[in-house]
């Protein structure tokens, strides 16, 4: 595909199997059961926005519908039910809904789902099977809406063979909102145990789960390399295009900013990718200051240039590059250089607690993964031998105690460790 001119985030969306990134247990699920075609009534893909969840739905509903899938369980995509899918027509076999379809006026969130559970019994196929996406299932397990799900126990239930052909496929951003944003937890406030209370959670006990976690920055290059390499831009193979035009530094400097700036979503990378191209902005310090970004580097320097109470320009634009935006990634990643710094001054070394599963159960044993010698080492080893890190580490774990904070007062909470 030439993407001059498209929106990359849309237009140039996965729609293979293979091309699913963030959830190889997912790809592995959906190979497995294409080759017999006998599927979970429901399946509930979870993750924060970004991660691919919607399009992954896609791809597992193509897959579910396509009569012409390749051993691997990829969708022809060519074919009437594969175009409906990815034209985001949705005039044949599989439909998709948003919470939008359950706020309807005259209606309760009740009636919609009713009506949506009744129509999936009668409505006429194309195909051999119906697939139902519900997006953002999430708003359905909150306040008044919660008591909708209730509708969908029955044909959960429903065992293959029994008749019923219609298949269910949830989407749920569990990182909604600051306060009972996961799943469970907002279940759970309902004075319930999550998943395994009755009532609207009993529709989490009927359906297979699949959880997306945010991709690494490695994760991230690794799919921003394949996309340029998949796909043209201007006539021309889109990374040939960026090493022409932005040179090498921005496809190793440059991407690798876009990465430790997006949280793990491919999402944002997709469309910040194509801004810097469009735009031509091909500058690391022009992309960190027009995105809002942050690389990780230059924030264990703001750590340094704290702890060791310098105030220079450098440091004060250090801090003054903290936004709105990019703060709670800041902040984590500030505190995992005090954690490792604790763990050097405290025990005299850095170390992954890991499980092993032995004869008598489970045995922890701590693995050393820095030697003396290594760089991550003598970083936090210096970092805890600064002036000002006492101060540092008591300030960022206040913050933390304290709950919700914003950019603003962070970055003040920064200066006045200085003195």
């Amino acid at each position: 595909m030439d993407l001059t001119g498209k929106q990359w985030a849309v237009d140039a969306r996965p729609d293979k199997v293979d091309d699913i990134y963030g959830n190889d247990q997912l790809k592995t699920f959906i190979k497995m059961h294409a080759k017999d075609d006998k599927w979970p009534r429901g399946i509930l893909l979870m993750g924060t926005a970004g991660n691919g969840k919607t399009t992954s739905a896609k791809i597992l509903a193509a897959t579910m519908v396509c009569q012409h899938k390749d051993e691997n369980g990829n969708p022809c995509g060519v074919c009437e039910d594969c175009k409906s899918i990815f034209e985001d027509k949705f005039t044949r076999d599989v439909k998709i809904y948003g919470p939008e379809y359950f706020k309807q006026d005259g209606e309760t969130s009740i009636e919609s789902m009713k009506r949506l559970v009744e129509g999936s019994k009668s409505m006429p196929f194309y195909g051999k099977k119906r697939v139902i996406i519900i997006d953002e299932f999430q708003e359905l397990l909150r306040g008044s809406m919660a008591a909708s799900t209730k509708q969908l126990l029955p044909v959960l239930e429903k065992k293959e063979g029994q008749g019923y052909k219609t298949y269910w496929i949830f989407t749920s951003m569990d990182d909604i909102q600051a306060k009972s944003s996961n799943v469970e937890v907002e279940l759970g406030s309902q004075g319930k145990s999550g998943y395994g209370s009755s009532g609207n959670t009993g529709v989490l006990r009927r359906v297979t789960q699949f959880k997306f976690n945010s991709l690494s920055k490695t994760d991230l290059l690794r799919y921003m390399f394949a996309f340029a390499n998949k796909h043209e831009y201007e006539g021309k193979k889109l990374w040939d295009w960026m090493v022409e035009n932005g040179g090498v530094n921005f496809c190793k400097e440059g991407l690798l900013t876009i990465a430790e700036g997006c949280f793990g979503s491919i999402g944002m990378a997709t469309k910040i990718l194509q801004q810097c191209v469009e735009e031509k902005i091909f500058d690391v310090n022009q992309i960190a200051i027009c995105f809002g970004f942050m690389p990780e580097t230059k924030i264990l320097d703001v750590i340094v240039s704290l702890a060791e109470n310098k105030k220079d320009d450098n440091t004060f634009m250090q801090i003054a590059s903290i936004t709105k935006t990019n703060f709670p990634t800041v902040y984590q990643i500030m505190m995992s250089g005090i954690r490792r710094a604790e763990m050097v001054r405290v025990f005299g070394r850095i170390g992954d607690v890991k499980s092993k599963k032995g004869t008598d159960g489970v045995e922890l044993k701590i693995v050393d993964s820095t030697s003396e010698n290594s760089f991550i080492y003598n970083q936090a080893l210096n970092l805890s031998k600064a002036p000002n890190y006492f101060k540092l580490r008591d300030m960022l774990i206040e913050l933390s105690e304290g709950g919700y904070f914003t950019a603003d007062l962070f970055k003040v909470k920064l200066m006045s460790l200085l003195n």
